[in-house]
């Protein structure tokens, strides 16, 4: 429920957005905020939230902005990606290989003698 919740948010700050008659700072800000506000609600670490804020408004620079630029496609193209950063570790899941000895095997067998596990 809380992802869908989430989920639901964001789709509904990015909407305000496509709304919206003229994009800006202000308008950029009030999306930002809404996300921001999603993400702490759904139990998401303050300093992730405000290292995504500080990506996407750096990657969106209005002043250098050249002009023809779909500037709601690139909100949404970038919120998108730094949310995919945030989720995506982008380090590969540990992979135990047969033939070595693994610890997590190890550990449990010594539990389980101990009769600790349970």
């Amino acid at each position: 429920m809380v992802l869908a919740d989430l989920g639901r948010k964001i789709r509904n700050a990015i909407g305000k957005l496509g709304q919206a008659t003229i994009i800006n700072e202000e308008e950029l800000d009030a999306m930002l905020k809404e996300v921001c506000m999603a993400l702490i609600e759904s139990d998401v670490h303050i300093r992730l939230v405000k290292q995504l804020k500080d990506n996407v408004k750096k990657a969106i620079n209005f002043e250098e902005m050249v002009g023809g630029v779909n500037k709601r496609r690139l909100i949404q193209k970038t919120v998108f990606n730094e949310l995919l950063k945030l989720v995506d570790p982008g380090v590969t899941a540990y992979q135990p290989k047969k033939g070595q000895p693994n610890v997590i095997i190890w550990h449990t067998f010594i539990k389980e003698k101990a009769g600790k596990l349970v």
